[in-house]
């Protein structure tokens, strides 16, 4: 993976707020629009007091529905009466001010909206979005330095909480906030490339190769080459994998992931012995890669010599338990074992 880190911390949502984050980039109109219909007509601001809300949860969710009919004057009695209750976690305090900054946002009042989207910064310091829509206040006050500043952070942020949902394998989301990162920074690799990484693992492998191939425009270096030539292996483009693979390795020949990958085009050519030539350069590089053992153990078993495959096996699940050995390790045909992300 390249050399930068997501540092994001864990994400944090409650129920009870989840709602608020779908409102948190898109101007009210569009967010009235996208809402859909109430299914909160009990606490409908518009009903008699009797049956209004009552909980600060309750309070709060209507806010989100009054915002969402665009009665942001409501919308923002209900948030503060909610923040003044005492009954909201110290998140779930950050989300209703984010709620309210939007709120005062689409009643024009950029100053209350300021005020509010800076506290809830202090209480969520991960949160990508406050700092976006801070920094869109920031431009229209002509504070251009602090808007700066706080779009530079939101991209940083953006690019975090992706890397935490590919982790978490969840591609839409990860695709979507690395298309804010870029969006924010179009001369981002990183981004490029990590998108270009989910979109993989999503199959849509044009799109992948798009987005690697801007990353290496941007910034040549081996892991988007490597990464682009497991998408030609995947289309079945043998010659442009090589390549992507041979290019890798020339820019630089200590990253263990391109031997892996190309020992895997070795092997539907039938090069065996190439294949094992590359996953022993491999397992020099990083000697803890289970999957890499996994995978010379195949190489041994297509090679005839089960007993050295035997070897490899034991020691591919010493180091991860779990590792996926070929179906040949327990009598099946021996697969191509999968190129890496």
């Amino acid at each position: 993976m390249p050399a930068r880190v997501p540092c994001c911390s864990k994400c944090h949502c409650s129920i009870l707020l989840f709602a608020a984050m779908l409102l948190a980039c898109a101007p009210g109109a569009a967010r009235a629009q996208a809402a859909g219909p109430s299914s909160l007509s009990t606490k409908d601001p518009l009903l008699s007091s009797a049956t209004r809300a009552q909980t600060a949860e309750e309070k709060v969710m209507t806010g989100i529905e009054s915002a969402r009919r665009g009665a942001h004057e409501v919308a923002v009695r209900y948030f503060t009466e909610a923040l003044q209750s005492g009954g909201l976690s110290r998140y779930d305090q950050g989300m209703a001010l984010k709620a309210r900054a939007l709120a005062w946002f689409d009643r024009g009042m950029m100053e209350e909206s300021l005020k509010d989207f800076t506290a809830a910064a202090a209480i969520l310091p991960s949160d990508p979005d406050v700092f976006h829509n801070r920094a869109n206040i920031y431009l229209k006050m002509g504070r251009n330095a602090e808007a700066q500043a706080d779009l530079n952070n939101a991209q940083d942020l953006y690019f975090d909480r992706g890397s935490l949902w590919l982790e978490k394998d969840d591609l839409d989301k990860a695709i979507s906030d690395f298309g804010k990162a870029i969006l924010l920074d179009a001369k981002d690799a990183d981004a490029y490339l990590h998108r270009g990484i989910a979109l993989k693992i999503k199959g849509d492998l044009d799109k992948a190769i798009q987005d690697y191939t801007k990353s290496i425009d941007l910034q040549p270096d081996a892991t988007a080459y490597s990464n682009r030539g497991n998408a030609w292996l995947k289309k079945g483009d043998l010659i442009r994998a090589k390549a992507d693979y041979d290019k890798a390795e020339s820019l630089d020949p200590s990253y263990p992931h391109t031997y892996f990958n190309r020992s895997q085009l070795f092997l539907q050519q039938g090069d065996l012995q190439s294949a094992l030539q590359d996953i022993n350069k491999a397992l020099a590089i990083n000697t803890q890669d289970a999957q890499a053992y996994a995978a010379r153990g195949d190489i041994y078993l297509r090679l005839g010599n089960a007993g050295q495959a035997e070897q490899e096996f034991k020691k591919a699940q010493a180091i991860d338990p779990q590792v996926i050995l070929p179906q040949s390790s327990t009598g099946g045909p021996p697969p191509t074992l999968g190129a890496i992300q």
